[in-house]
């Protein structure tokens, strides 16, 4: 951090996530607030404001009749707030990182609203980069005006910025439950998520990665691709289903109990004729193979690579979604399977394609099913 202005409030500059930033700090020991701005310019031009009302605040709101001239008072209230409006109002000496530090290790005990590993991982991991963003700072130091400029200043998608937004709202409304602050920042600052193209593999990619995936090398990871492409699970949820407990062969059903579902609700579906041809096929083929194989993930790693187009995050999911409701048009029916709002799956699943493309999806049986089936039925 380098000091461009020597002289009360102090003028720093820093680089934050490659760009600059610029402080005015206007702290003293009775209270104040720090400013922040994106150009130096902006940020001179406070300081100098600031330095002058406080250096002689009476001679700038007299007017030329001798009276005072109240726009300029206004002003000047406005330019004191942080020594006025910031004062701390709670008796907490613990920084922003102790708190956050608390409320992560209380999230983690909570008996009530127990949470699973994967998502007290993701408040950790979001909770370490609140406080590579604020600093070191007190509570009352983190106002709305600091917040939607340290936000805005981040190269997030807007789903994104939703999420950091909510799991900051989180924690200042368990300080007010505790009585260690009375407000929230986050109360009035809303996100909308931009609406986005839906990103689906094509029919000619979908037959690709089938192709692939019937490879020696890459065959154990056959389970795991054709349960997200033909019956849309979410990829946490397949890595914690079993054969045993999850797939009915026989009575042609998927189960996806509460405790392995993301929402924390069990949903039951039909399995799909071309999805059973496949988990058939594999059976037969690789009997004694669980759904996740020990090394899933350096192999699925490779077989991204191997793929001569991007690999799209929720790609098979969000493809599933698109190919059954242009193929059955019910709304309805896809949000039960796939386990989540008619708002989500319009936002992230309804996309026109070709119909013709849609019979073949449905239709990309193994290259061998035949004699799979053949094999089956005697």
């Amino acid at each position: 951090m380098t000091i461009i202005r020597k002289t009360f409030p102090r003028v720093r500059t820093y680089i934050l996530r490659g760009r600059s930033r610029f402080e005015v700090d206007a702290r003293k020991k009775s209270g104040g607030r720090r400013f922040y701005f994106s150009n130096r310019s902006d940020a001179l031009k406070k300081a100098k404001q600031l330095a002058s009302v406080l250096s002689d605040p009476v001679a700038i709101v007299r007017s030329g009749d001798g009276g005072p001239d109240k726009v300029l008072l206004e002003r000047i209230l406005q330019l004191l707030e942080g020594q006025i409006l910031t004062t701390p109002t709670t008796t907490t000496e613990k920084s922003f990182h102790e708190l956050l530090d608390e409320w992560v290790e209380a999230r983690r005990q909570d008996k009530f609203k127990p949470l699973r590993p994967r998502s007290f991982q993701s408040i950790r991991i979001v909770c370490n980069r609140y406080k590579e963003l604020f600093g070191r700072c007190s509570i009352n130091q983190i106002d709305r005006e600091r917040v939607e400029t340290v936000f805005s200043d981040q190269n997030w998608s807007s789903q994104s910025l939703r999420n950091y937004r909510s799991y900051l709202s989180q924690f200042f409304n368990w300080l007010i439950r505790r009585g260690i602050t009375t407000t929230n920042p986050l109360k009035y600052l809303q996100v909308s998520v931009v609406n986005h193209n839906v990103e689906v593999y094509s029919i000619d990619q979908v037959s690709q990665i089938l192709s692939t995936v019937q490879k020696e090398k890459y065959v154990s990871l056959t389970p795991y691709i054709v349960l997200g492409l033909f019956s849309g699970i979410r990829p946490i949820e397949i890595e914690r289903t079993t054969w045993e407990a999850n797939i009915r062969l026989r009575t042609d059903e998927i189960e996806i109990q509460a405790g392995i579902s993301k929402t924390k609700r069990s949903r039951r579906f039909v399995l799909e004729p071309i999805l059973k041809s496949w988990l058939m096929w594999f059976k037969v083929n690789h009997e004694s193979d669980p759904i996740i194989a020990s090394n899933f993930r350096r192999r699925l790693d490779s077989f991204k690579k191997v793929l001569p187009f991007k690999w799209i995050p929720d790609g098979l999911r969000h493809t599933f979604g698109t190919y059954h409701y242009n193929r059955t048009k019910n709304i309805g029916e896809l949000t039960f399977i796939m386990g989540n709002s008619e708002a989500v799956a319009k936002r992230h699943y309804i996309t026109t394609i070709p119909q013709k493309d849609v019979g073949r999806f449905w239709n990309l049986y193994p290259d061998d099913f035949n004699s799979v089936k053949q094999t089956v039925s005697s």
